[in-house]
């Protein structure tokens, strides 16, 4: 720990950090975070607290500020460790909506992997996306932009020929024969699919877009 009692060398894995006070001698518990500390960043999977302290308090806040503090302590002796990751990013949910007040901060680009300004990133998903939220974010154009090469296998397995995809009426392809476009746009998918069910169950299923 350091000079002010936080457990910063703690290994990499899963954890629940409780946040409590002491209330005429008795250790009360008002929060927990649960968190993810890997190589780059601490991952905020999740948190919960006392409904009725946090109507004055914004516990949810609170907790992230302080996983914030502990990334800032820890990277003194983890140099690699840079990025606090609040995961997936919904614009138009209000749950998911209020990690946009940490900044700054950056969104993932499902077409081509590649972070991209939150900033920038919001006004593209205002313009195109407004609804599903699902679009390109990086902007092609600028002099930053640097796609990622999207893997079309996943160890050996042909997510190209193997995944059946459901067009609609009826009509089932693979992404072989799609586009480019729609390749870029459907391979993240696919392959969170493949990584999640794995390759003999994932080969077996049809995936139907909405």
């Amino acid at each position: 720990m350091d000079k002010d009692g936080y457990d910063i060398h703690i290994p990499y894995g899963c954890y629940h950090q409780h946040y409590s006070i002491l209330y005429q001698g008795k250790k009360y518990l008002f929060a927990v975070g649960v968190v993810d500390i890997l190589p780059t960043c601490l991952s905020s999977v999740y948190s919960f607290f006392d409904p009725i302290l946090s109507k004055t308090l914004q516990l949810g806040k609170i907790t992230a500020l302080r996983e914030i503090e502990w990334i800032q302590r820890a990277q003194v002796y983890r140099p690699n460790l840079k990025y606090y990751y609040l995961g997936y990013y919904v614009q138009s949910c209000p749950k998911m909506s209020y990690k946009a007040e940490y900044k700054p901060s950056s969104l993932l680009c499902p077409t081509y992997g590649q972070w991209a300004p939150f900033d920038s990133a919001h006004e593209r998903l205002e313009k195109y996306s407004p609804i599903r939220n699902i679009c390109t974010l990086v902007d092609t154009k600028s002099d930053a932009f640097c796609p990622k090469l999207l893997s079309y296998s996943l160890k050996g397995f042909d997510i190209m020929k193997n995944i059946k995809i459901d067009v609609g009426s009826g009509l089932l392809v693979n992404l072989n024969q799609l586009n480019e476009i729609g390749r870029k746009l459907l391979l993240p998918i696919v392959q969170e699919f493949v990584d999640e069910l794995g390759e003999d169950i994932a080969g077996a299923c049809i995936i139907k877009l909405q």
